[in-house]
């Protein structure tokens, strides 16, 4: 799978074995049979060719974390079977985990199985951007508000600068374009000559997961892709997930789990998901909702996949029963006596953003 905006993309070709330890590249083992950890997936940085590819969650208190392949097979890991191209993995934990408590992903893949390998983390649209092509003209009105006065009365009659606005300002507006503004001048009962500032703004500050953190960006602000070498070596890496709790956010910035149903209208996918780029006028919504971990030949084609969702639930004992009731993540409602003014719904997650409608993609009201 081949994202648009991969045409920016750095690739990164690491052939010294010399840096295989820092890159996840590390030595090479085949003979995983005669280790006493036989039954245990290899370290980070350890290739064990027999461990197949596979993504495991690291994290001091393991015992917190569920993760598994689909989306309620919780007792079998997230390892492609034989003759499997495709993957999707799930990890479930509850919503204060996510929240607070650091752990991180760890995948493996075998020495023979790839040329390239890739890895995509998850990345949405926080707020809605425009890329500006002509100069944005802009009117402080006789009232002191910034927008667009189209008869210039003195009065602006519209505030849509077709992005998204802090304290109103259009900061989500990007690209290299020229900002022409018009103040009013009471003396004169009209508009003085405007003010022009040439704008060079990226999207970045309008995105947000962890991958704006992790990933570089291209000349729009936009996280891309790095291909890693791995052919007769594999790789064993590990990807930490920064807790929101650090950033002050929700868990709703890591956590990307999403049921399709509930986005019928968009494809699927939450808006603030799409890949698309421009979707029309300008508009960008672009994003990645998994964290992916891609394996191509030398042509980079892809060979195999495998997806990962964070899946946040609502409460302990849901999570607890999650075996025999794997769609009780979101229970509402309020906790029992004597807190029955608490919600069991502590943080919003994607489910509760209704992102296809909101008029603006961030995840915070």
């Amino acid at each position: 799978m081949k994202y648009i905006w991969q045409m920016a993309v750095a690739i990164l070709l690491i052939i010294n074995s010399q840096g295989c330890k820092k890159d996840g590249l590390g030595s090479h083992d085949s003979t995983s049979g005669k280790n006493s950890k036989q039954n245990l997936n290899p370290s980070v940085g350890q290739v064990r060719d027999s461990s197949g590819f596979f993504v495991e969650v690291l994290a001091k208190e393991s015992e917190l974390f569920n993760m598994h392949r689909g989306p309620s097979s919780f007792d079998e890991p997230c390892k492609l079977a034989d003759g499997e191209k495709v993957l999707e993995c799930f990890i479930d934990a509850e919503e204060q985990t996510f929240y607070a408590q650091p752990f991180s992903l760890h995948y493996h893949i075998p020495s023979s199985m790839c040329a390239y390998v890739s890895f995509m983390p998850f990345f949405f649209v926080n707020h809605q951007s425009k890329l500006q092509t002509s100069s944005l003209v802009m009117y402080v009105d006789k009232n002191g508000t910034l927008g667009i006065d189209n008869n210039q009365d003195g009065v602006n009659d519209s505030f849509d600068f077709g992005c998204y606005k802090e304290q109103g300002v259009p900061s989500c507006c990007v690209g290299n374009f020229l900002e022409v503004k018009y103040l009013w001048n009471p003396g004169s009962n009209s508009y003085g000559e405007p003010t022009t500032t040439n704008i060079s703004r990226k999207m970045d500050a309008c995105l947000g997961g962890p991958a704006m953190k992790s990933q570089p960006l291209n000349e729009l602000g936009i996280p891309t892709i790095e291909y890693i070498w791995v052919s007769g070596k594999g790789i064993s890496k590990e990807y930490q997930i920064e807790t929101p709790a650090k950033h002050n956010v929700a868990p709703a910035w890591i956590a990307n789990f999403f049921d399709p149903a509930q986005h019928t209208a968009t494809n699927n996918l939450p808006r603030a998901f799409r890949e698309d780029i421009d979707v029309g006028a300008g508009v960008f919504e672009v994003g990645h909702p998994y964290y992916s971990i891609g394996c191509y030949d030398t042509d980079l084609e892809m060979v195999a996949q495998i997806n990962v969702q964070l899946r946040e639930w609502n409460t302990k004992s849901a999570f607890e029963a999650r075996n025999t009731n794997p769609t009780a993540y979101d229970d509402t409602g309020t906790e029992s006596d004597p807190f029955s003014q608490e919600p069991k719904n502590d943080f919003k997650d994607w489910f509760d953003l209704i992102s296809d409608v909101h008029p603006d993609f961030s995840y915070q009201d």
